[in-house]
């Protein structure tokens, strides 16, 4: 199993952090020596990374990534394969079973329609009093991904609607 995941390919974490007036910026950092196992997982793609245009100035936090949804996904695909190709059997029959049923490929519908750009940001909540400050811990959170394939992301999300049944 951690053969599988991967673990004896860390090297080193580190976490960096800096604040400043009205600012606080913090970095993490990871070393390992081969891509491989649960390190597959964090699919970060490289280029340049910006805060895209619709945020509003109100968010009190934001963070955006080139992350690859679709390159994640096959790896924990992998590391199920890994520890024990059973798991993978089973999922590939529960995945071809549901593409059967709706005649629809879930997996690139969903997986293969997202892109490699993801936003998250944080608002804080109106006050519950006029005149009163809202609090910190009570913050509404949104994330984003990119799409390129709108019309396959939405066929495969109301697919995966349909499994939960007539109240989903």
């Amino acid at each position: 199993v951690l053969g599988a995941l991967a673990l004896d390919a860390i090297q080193s974490f580190f976490v960096s952090t800096t604040m400043m007036d009205g600012a606080t910026h913090i970095d993490l950092g990871l070393q390992y020596t081969e891509n491989r196992g649960l390190l597959k997982i964090l699919a970060f793609e490289p280029g340049p990374v910006r805060l895209p245009d619709f945020l509003p100035d109100d968010a009190v936090e934001a963070s955006a990534a080139n992350f690859s949804l679709p390159k994640m996904w096959q790896a924990v695909k992998e590391i199920l394969g890994a520890i024990n190709p059973a798991f993978s059997g089973m999922l590939e029959m529960q995945l071809a079973q549901l593409n059967t049923a709706h005649g629809f490929d879930l997996e690139k519908g969903v997986f293969g329609s997202l892109g490699d750009r993801f936003v998250a940001a944080k608002y804080l909540r109106p006050a519950e009093e006029p005149g009163e400050t809202p609090s910190l811990e009570t913050l509404d959170q949104i994330f984003g991904i990119s799409v390129t394939d709108r019309q396959s992301l939405e066929m495969g999300l109301e697919a995966l609607k349909s499994l939960a049944g007539a109240g989903g």
